[in-house]
């Protein structure tokens, strides 16, 4: 029941009556209460209308109250990692794993998952019973005694629930609507869908509330919008059909589970994962199992607090060649080929080994936005556009796909130009790197040329062919530049093909006088063995 009044009487009884300005009395120090802090975030027009309703209902039964109306950018560290709040009208949506629940509101979850600091060892038992238990039955229950509690304990008030009713333009065929998720906005739809009147190359508009703040795998806060960007430039083992959640092989073709003894005895599982072998990374080089086994142990070594609760029973993974990637636990969860196939994104180890402070790394700014998925980073300007491109190089890209790399052929010892202009806010930008890389088609190092920076924000480099060797080669243009929180970034892949010098021809020889010397030696020749056979029998 919604009553002020009676909300008015409870905080009378407990001591918080009304002092002459109609504010509430603190009983422990006897002077008006400490303003709550209600955050909002600006982009969600729902939750600011939602944060003024609380608002107005404290102002009347007495509570006073400081509301902040603000980015993304400044809520993020003031509820995640500050805890500097007292209400934030926050949002979510689960998938169709429900041990989610475990990581929001476990007592032992990081405080950007559990961001309201929830602690009780009775919902904690059954959140433990559905993140471990071994079938579908005991992961059931669990989900539901949780559920229980948590209405009892109301660590979170729910408003509401959105209704995704999405609009798209009627010359889009093959849409993927998720009404349970986030209507035609997914990544299927950008995986699947295409104009009626052009099957490939045309180009999908898709309208965001707010720029990505931190496009990573590796992001500390799971926000929707990068998200949504990572799950398209980063591939997964597995993916979830879209309506019946079966498994659906992708960057492994197939995967066997065992039975495993982990140290201590512990019952455990031995997932083994094929890979298929014709997967390269955005920048060239192939995807192996040793990358998929890096990305494992990369975001359990920095406890990654989006995917810390996926590896909590990681023991160990094994790469025992190119295509076969291997992980030990101790555990025999019922969600552990998901946890491991379907929720930690593949990294390229060539990029990320050498990166000590992931959850705060920013790829865009550094030029290492860099995935194995079917669209790859192009441009991102802040606050205007992110440009993803399909891949044309993608491992499951259909036979009849017309996509492919802008094609450049050079001669042997000739030089191309290449310049790109980076500007913020109308400045130039000129602390930014612009690099050419030249690799050969399956991946190898052939030569790197860096740029330089004008004044005036153009970025200039020049490839010189003399060194390269006739063939067909990848070139990769890049520019990044740390410029607001993400930076700004531009990536583009062509095909480079360096043809052989000719040979200069010497002058043409007039051959007349030649050519007819022979024929009349030939005549001659022949007339006088003619002659000679005639004679002969006299």
């Amino acid at each position: 029941e919604f009553s002020p009044t009676k909300a008015g009487e409870i905080l009378d009884r407990l001591g918080f009556v009304r002092g002459a300005d109609g504010k509430r009395i603190d009983p422990k120090t006897g002077t008006t209460m400490r303003p709550l802090v209600i955050i909002a975030r600006v982009e969600h027009p729902h939750r600011i209308y939602a944060a003024r309703e609380l608002a107005a209902q404290m102002d009347a039964i007495g509570i006073p109250y400081e509301l902040k109306e603000v980015l993304r950018a400044v809520a993020t560290p003031r509820v995640f990692e500050e805890q500097d709040y007292d209400i934030y009208t926050a949002g979510w949506g689960g998938g169709p794993d429900v041990d989610w629940l475990y990581d929001l509101f476990y007592s032992e979850s990081p405080p950007s998952q559990n961001f309201e600091l929830f602690k009780n060892d009775t919902v904690d038992a059954a959140l433990e019973m559905l993140k471990f238990g071994s079938t579908r039955e005991e992961c059931l229950e669990g989900a539901q005694l949780a559920q229980k509690y948590l209405s009892e304990q109301v660590p979170v008030i729910p408003l509401y629930a959105k209704a995704y009713i999405s609009p798209y333009n009627s010359r889009l065929r093959r849409v993927v609507d998720l009404p349970w998720w986030s209507g035609v906005t997914n990544w299927m739809t950008f995986f699947y869908s295409h104009d009626k009147d052009q099957k490939y190359g045309s180009v999908l508009n898709v309208g965001w509330t707010s720029d990505p703040q931190q496009p990573s795998p590796m992001y500390e806060i799971n926000w929707w919008w990068d998200s949504m960007l990572n799950t398209i430039i980063y591939d997964y083992l597995i993916n979830p059909d879209p309506r019946t959640f079966a498994e659906v092989p992708w960057l492994a073709k197939n995967w066997t589970i065992e039975p495993w003894t982990a140290p201590g005895g512990v019952p455990g599982l031995k997932i083994t994962f094929n890979l298929v072998n014709n997967a390269t990374w955005h920048d060239g080089l192939p995807v192996t199992a040793e990358d998929v086994v890096f990305s494992w142990d990369y975001a359990q070594r920095y406890e990654n607090p989006v995917y810390i609760s996926y590896l909590l029973n990681y023991v160990r993974g094994e790469a025992p060649d190119s295509t076969t990637a291997i992980a030990y636990l101790n555990t025999t969860s019922y969600w552990a080929l998901h946890w491991m196939g379907e929720n930690i994104p593949i990294m390229p180890k060539h990029i990320w080994q050498d990166i000590t402070d992931p959850v705060h790394y920013q790829p865009i700014s550094e030029g290492k936005l860099i995935g194995s998925g079917f669209y790859k980073f192009k441009e991102y300007k802040p606050g205007e556009y992110v440009v993803v491109e399909a891949n044309p190089n993608y491992f499951m890209k259909p036979r009849d796909s017309t996509l492919g790399l802008t094609t450049l052929t050079l001669t042997q010892g000739e030089t191309r130009t290449f310049q790109r202009t980076a500007t913020y806010e109308g400045a130039p930008v000129t602390n930014g790197t612009y690099v050419l890389t030249v690799r050969s088609t399956t991946g190898e190092l052939v030569k790197t040329v860096a740029g330089s920076a004008a004044a005036n924000g153009t970025y200039t480099a020049t490839l010189n062919t003399a060194d390269i060797q006739p063939g067909t080669y990848q070139l990769f243009e890049q520019l990044a530049a740390k410029v607001a929180t993400v930076g700004i970034g531009f990536f583009e892949g062509y095909q480079l093909i360096v043809q052989a010098q000719q040979t200069t021809p010497p002058p043409p020889t007039d051959y007349t006088l030649i050519v007819g010397a022979l024929i009349v030696i030939v005549v001659i020749v022949a007339a006088g063995y003619i002659v000679l056979r005639r004679r002969r029998p006299t």
